[in-house]
């Protein structure tokens, strides 16, 4: 008991912090009661955010001195139930693209339990026919009603069926490496006799589970920046992505992992370890073919110091080859992708079609009429894309529209990479301006130099990182420009901020200085805050949604 009286004395300003915190979890709720939804589920929802804030405040400011590996375990445990909560609030299909993603996965749990699959055709559980003829994607109250009235822990149906699907979900499209959580979640799922939704959130609760693992160890390996992991992995966004059937978060874990690694060869002294370089390969192997963008954090090696290795040779050679490593991943899983880009056919052209009003398209296109070029389809609309072609015939208008796009549009980028509208970019549940603005300034604050590091950042390796994000956004930029705009489109089209997630850490080590220094270690600041905007937020998100 006198510890504990101690403890509130000597910690006055920080349970006070804590207590304004818990005070507005409390007044949203209360708000959301009564504007909302008059639901007994919000103000339920409020009081276990505020039993959550006050345990986790109470477990990490009661210790003083708080090991790495504790702190570890808290980020962990902060994510997983951060994690639940957007799980649980958003129904199936609503995170953006989890219906391309959900078939792509039971296509692989097929294959892994020997169903019959073809490019237009899967084997599923009749079980399982309402999570495909189900299209909808809003979050809603008669989504919930929904996926209520149906739950049943076990199957209720036996025999199996046929589906179609909305693509062939070839592999160079769908590497494994991205879908193998989902796929196991589903796969376990189906095997234990599981109802269609408990198997559908059990392969979502694995993608999260394992993105958690790999966040984790990111942590454990860099030896610098460990809070820019924490707070990154407890975005909105971030938590959005991972709690779905997205192949994202798999890509940002995998790429959370090579940073780490890379961190830990830059910044470590002696002989750089032989199970680091190879994790440094395995890596680059399994994350160029992905998204080939993200291999562009490959130049990271080249910044290893050549003291580290044992010749200068030896150090050009070992970096020459994991370099050679991701153009290889690249060129033998994404051929037909770089084929695309420059405009080859790797496949044989399709005979003329002739429609209705004489119009010629290639394989059934959209044809602007007799004698033009076929037209690209993007949704409902047609029209030309950018072509490189385009591009190298005009560049200063290229980049004029880089300029206007960032310009005009920037701030949606931001706000979008943190997460301040979730779903399908679902209007009734986009987030008030003070929720990107509160997780700016945390990530700010995570990204400050703390008393206790002491560590400090070259010029050459800022100017490497900034470089090296600068030419991520410019690639993601350039792949929407190519196979999502128009020509006739003001901006260029398709590009989101959660394309820059994956290289996230980068931007904000670029940030940390000698010159602003936190006192003491931010890290128990940006958990609490952190974890209890995510509390508030889905609790926003459920009560909006309660009302349509």
């Amino acid at each position: 008991m006198q510890g504990i009286i101690s403890f509130l004395k000597d910690n006055k300003i920080k349970i006070a912090l804590v207590a304004i915190v818990e005070l507005l979890i409390i007044l949203q709720g209360i708000y959301c009661y009564t504007t909302f939804s008059a639901s007994m589920s919000v103000l339920l929802i409020t009081g276990i955010a505020v039993i959550l804030v006050a345990l986790l405040a109470g477990f990490l400011f009661y210790k003083s001195n708080l090991k790495e590996c504790f702190l570890n375990k808290v980020f962990l445990a902060v994510f997983l139930v951060a994690g639940c909560f957007y799980l649980a609030v958003f129904p199936p299909n609503s995170v953006p693209d989890e219906i391309y993603h959900f078939q792509a996965s039971y296509k692989y749990s097929d294959i892994l339990l020997g169903q019959e699959v073809d490019s237009s055709e899967i084997t599923i559980r009749n079980e399982d026919k309402p999570l495909f003829e189900d299209q909808e994607v809003e979050v809603s109250f008669e989504r919930y009603k929904g996926a209520a009235d149906n739950f049943s822990f076990f199957a209720s149906e036996d025999g199996v069926t046929t589906a179609k699907v909305m693509s062939s979900f070839n592999v160079s499209d769908n590497p494994p490496q991205t879908k193998f959580a989902s796929v196991i979640g589903l796969t376990l799922g189906k095997i234990f006799g599981l109802g269609a939704y408990p198997v559908y959130y059990l392969g979502r609760l694995f993608n999260l589970l394992v993105f958690a693992v790999m966040v984790y160890f990111s942590i454990k390996i860099t030896p610098v920046a460990k809070n820019v992991f924490r707070v990154i992995a407890l975005l909105p966004m971030t938590l959005h992505l991972a709690a779905s059937y997205s192949y994202d978060p798999m890509i940002i874990g995998m790429s959370f992992l090579f940073i780490a690694c890379c961190l830990k060869a830059i910044y470590e002294k002696g002989p750089i370890e032989k199970k680091l370089l190879i994790a440094l390969g395995v890596l680059m192997f399994l994350i160029a073919p992905c998204k080939i963008i993200y291999s562009c954090t490959v130049f990271l090696v080249l910044l290893i110091p050549k003291e580290r290795f044992a010749s200068r040779k030896l150090s050009i050679a070992v970096k020459g080859g994991l370099l050679l490593i991701g153009v290889v991943a690249v060129v033998l899983l994404r051929i037909t992708t770089l084929a695309t880009i420059f405009g080859v056919s790797l496949t044989p052209v399709t005979s003329a079609v002739t429609t209705s009003s004489g119009a010629v398209t290639s394989g059934g296109a959209p044809s602007a009429g007799l004698g033009a070029e076929p037209l690209d389809i993007r949704g409902n609309e047609t029209g030309h894309f950018y072509t490189i072609s385009d591009v190298l015939a005009d560049p200063v208008g290229i980049i004029e529209l880089y300029i206007v796009s960032f310009g005009d549009i920037g701030a949606w980028y931001l706000e979008s990479a943190i997460g301040n509208s979730l779903g399908w970019f679902q209007e009734s549940i986009i987030a008030s301006d003070l929720i990107p603005i509160a997780f700016i300034i945390i990530l700010l604050v995570a990204s400050l130099k703390s008393s206790d590091e002491d560590w400090e950042i070259s010029g050459k390796l800022r100017v490497a990182l900034i470089g090296i994000v600068m030419l991520v956004w410019i690639l993601a930029s350039a792949s929407m420009l190519l196979g999502h705009t128009f020509v006739s489109d003001p901006h260029i089209n398709g590009v989101q901020g959660r394309y820059i997630l994956p290289v996230l850490p980068l931007l904000l080590l670029a940030l940390h200085n000698k010159k602003i220094v936190y006192q003491g270690n931010p890290v128990r600041a940006v958990l609490i805050s952190a974890f209890a905007l995510n509390l508030l937020y889905m609790n926003f998100v459920f009560a909006k949604a309660l009302m349509i």
